[in-house]
């Protein structure tokens, strides 16, 4: 439900601002500061991420909260060589107002603009649009299980001063040996 709800955000959003944009990406998911420089170097850039859910006012249906990043290095366009935030905002915007293939129908409930001292710095903008998506909740069947946990990443300070340590394990899957050799 929400992996094909982004997809189907991303591929909308690709179609409708075209080469307006250097990239129209699922967020990474953090604010660290590497991922700012990221976003704000990548600009004009399109980021969508899911952040969770509210509860609905109807029995089995959740209310999904998503919201699309902007970033570009203008407010506005027209006063400089490209697209601004503003024109690209106002293009989503109107996207959103329509209906969306693949995705249930989406209610704009704040637009924000995300400055900060980083960023004013950069000489970009960076804007966010929240939305909210209803959707309805299905009963999975145990046929429709997930795949089995088979890789596990971790990242470990030694004490040592050394730089952090980090493995890849892959665990044995279903039908293999689970003895080591």
């Amino acid at each position: 439900m929400i992996a094909e709800t982004q997809a189907a955000l991303l591929d909308a959003i690709r179609q409708t601002l075209g080469k307006t944009v250097k990239f129209v990406e699922p967020h990474p998911g953090d604010w660290s500061t590497q991922t700012v420089q990221r976003i704000i170097m990548s600009a004009p850039s399109v980021y969508v991420a899911w952040l969770g859910v509210k509860p609905s006012d109807r029995p089995q249906q959740i209310v999904n909260e998503w919201v699309v990043f902007i970033a570009a290095q203008t407010l506005n366009g027209i006063r400089a060589d490209g697209v601004g935030t503003y024109q690209i905002t106002e293009r989503l915007m109107s996207m959103f107002a329509g209906r969306v293939p693949g995705v249930n129908a989406m209610r704009l409930t704040r637009a924000r603009n995300l400055w900060s001292e980083q960023q004013s710095a950069s000489g970009s903008a960076i804007y966010a649009l929240y939305y909210d998506e209803t959707s309805v909740l299905t009963a999975i069947t145990p046929e429709e299980g997930l795949d089995d946990f088979l890789r596990h990443w971790q990242q470990y300070d030694q004490g040592t001063g050394a730089p952090l340590a980090e493995d890849h394990i892959n665990l044995p899957g279903p039908g293999e040996n689970h003895e080591e050799n």
